[in-house]
């Protein structure tokens, strides 16, 4: 039984990262998919999308004094989407019954997270003596670091949406391939959220 899960999830993490091309020769495609099958453990489950704003208000003292002698009020706007894997190395599963379940350690951010640069937005206003320009570049060198903080944070809203992928993929492959019935219902557990859950997909 565990053997055809593992060849399961290995076939199915072929089809998914690397959808076939018609027009390939068969066997160059089989090679293809295999060779970036082990030159990555990454299997997206979950994508996010949001307009992120990064906003900063700096005030320039005169030094060792308390004194303002500027003020920089900026903003960066930008689409991100995020995206969010599982390591298969990671994965771990059982059989209780009519119910197979998947246990995972945790849900990965992908990075760098991209970002559309066409809808990157820049806003600035300065007071007295300080600078928007020099504000900006640093803004725009710190804009990685912070999108994966985010990222990270935004973790919360995909963990069922990658749970039901998961169970949805593995649950189609196995239709697909006329496999033998050997469950009723897929559970799918994520450890590293704050409270891990179970989630329950009946089939």
């Amino acid at each position: 039984m565990r053997t055809i899960l593992k060849i399961a999830f290995i076939v199915i993490a072929v089809y998914w990262l690397n959808p076939m091309n018609t027009d390939s020769n068969p066997h160059q495609q089989t090679l293809s998919q295999f060779v970036s099958l082990n030159s990555t453990d990454e299997y997206v489950l979950a994508k996010f999308q949001t307009l992120e704003n990064i906003h900063h208000l700096f005030v320039k003292h005169i030094p060792y004094t308390d004194i303002p002698y500027g003020k920089i009020d900026a903003n960066l706007s930008v689409m991100v989407h995020y995206r969010y894997h599982i390591k298969l190395s990671e994965l771990s599963y059982s059989l209780n019954d009519d119910t197979l379940v998947f246990t995972l350690p945790r849900l990965y951010l992908m990075t760098p997270v991209a970002h559309d640069t066409s809808t990157l937005s820049r806003k600035c206003h300065s007071v007295l003596l300080a600078s928007c320009k020099n504000t900006l570049n640093t803004l725009m060198t710190e804009v990685s670091s912070v999108l994966a903080d985010r990222g990270k944070d935004h973790k919360h809203n995909v963990y069922d949406v990658a749970a039901k992928a998961l169970a949805d993929r593995f649950d189609a492959f196995m239709k697909l391939n006329e496999k033998p019935v050997f469950y009723r219902a897929i559970v799918v557990v994520f450890e590293d959220e704050n409270t891990p859950s179970q989630r329950v997909f009946r089939y």
